[in-house]
């Protein structure tokens, strides 16, 4: 062990392990929403991007039915669409605390769910169906894609920087897929 390179991959080695644990003891924490009680409304921009710094833990009864219960229906709706991005094939990688920011295929978008919004209010609000998706309208306003699933309206925006592309609409079939199939309470 004289080499020094030894020494540093020795000094990596024990960072990563000291990483995992930290990590391991983090999940099995029960971590607060950040954003419990943010406003929800369907023209609002998700917050600034700051990374993720907790493992959020599936609600119980709610989702997939693995860890706690959720404290409030936006908390559940928050940690639903984390798990309507993963499966749909994406990586989450940043929490905004309004939206979670997903990338994966040359893509990078906000995704987030509110409660189930009508179709006439989306209408009033000025966003169009733009096309179906498995049956499923898909809402924009030129910006945002929408659409409704039996209890929330799923929210897709390219982000976190202005050169972030979101799904094209022909691509949304993963994520409609997912948030039609992962039941939400």
């Amino acid at each position: 062990m004289r080499n020094p390179f030894t020494w540093v991959a020795v000094a990596c080695i024990a960072t990563i392990a000291v990483a995992a644990t930290l990590d391991a003891v983090r999940s099995r924490e029960s971590p607060s929403s950040p954003r419990a009680s943010a406003s929800r409304t369907t023209t609002s921009k998700p917050a600034s991007t700051d990374p993720v710094s907790t493992i959020l833990w599936l609600p119980t009864g709610t989702t997939t039915g693995e860890g706690r219960a959720c404290a409030t229906p936006d908390e559940c709706r928050e940690k639903w669409s984390r798990v309507v991005a993963e499966a749909a094939g994406y990586k989450v990688v940043e929490n905004t605390g309004s939206a979670w920011v997903a990338r994966g295929r040359g893509r990078s978008f906000y995704i987030w769910a509110v409660e189930s919004i009508g179709a006439a209010r989306l209408t009033n609000e000025g966003y169009r169906v733009l096309r179906r998706v498995n049956g499923v309208p898909i809402y924009t306003d030129g910006l945002r894609f929408a659409w409704r699933t039996r209890s929330a309206t799923v929210w897709i925006e390219a982000g976190p920087t202005e050169h972030s592309q979101a799904p094209k609409s022909n691509q949304l079939r993963s994520l409609v897929t997912a948030s039609r199939t992962i039941p939400l309470g």
